[in-house]
């Protein structure tokens, strides 16, 4: 497993397991909504200006970028292009959404007490493997 994937599942990353979806208000209520998708994800400086602009008016502009902060790797979310958004996360890594939905999934897992042998098969792993993630993640420790 990537170092970035566990370190992701013992939730060093809380950002990275919230916002899985575009918040319903962003894509019914947007300003951008009636504008061409396109100059959202122009790699031309006066489309990506416009969308910038378009963003600018935007009563959501605030939402669409905690939104894009931790979930979208292209184009311009919230007023910002990514490469702002890779500054703005101070070297954080972005999860693709399988990655975090795995992450999520594996959590919940653990906590919800899965069986061992359950758990071993699902994620291709020994069932010693589970109870070392179990007290990782400090739902038993190791006495228990």
């Amino acid at each position: 497993m990537k170092r970035e994937i566990t370190d992701l599942i013992e939730g060093k990353y809380p950002e990275f397991l919230e916002n899985l979806e575009i918040p319903f208000e962003i894509t019914q209520g947007g300003a951008c909504m009636g504008a061409d998708p396109e100059l959202f994800f122009s790699e031309n400086i006066a489309e990506i200006n416009q969308a910038r602009e378009i963003c600018i008016s935007c009563p959501l502009m605030a939402k669409c970028l905690d939104y894009a902060m931790f979930a979208e790797e292209f184009g311009v979310w919230g007023g910002t292009t990514a490469g702002e958004r890779k500054v703005l996360r101070a070297g954080k890594p972005l999860f693709t959404l399988e990655e975090r939905r795995f992450a999520i999934d594996f959590r919940n897992d653990v906590f919800n007490n899965i069986a061992a042998a359950a758990f071993s098969q699902k994620y291709s792993m020994t069932e010693r493997s589970y109870y070392r993630w179990k007290v990782k993640l400090g739902v038993e420790d190791l006495a228990s």
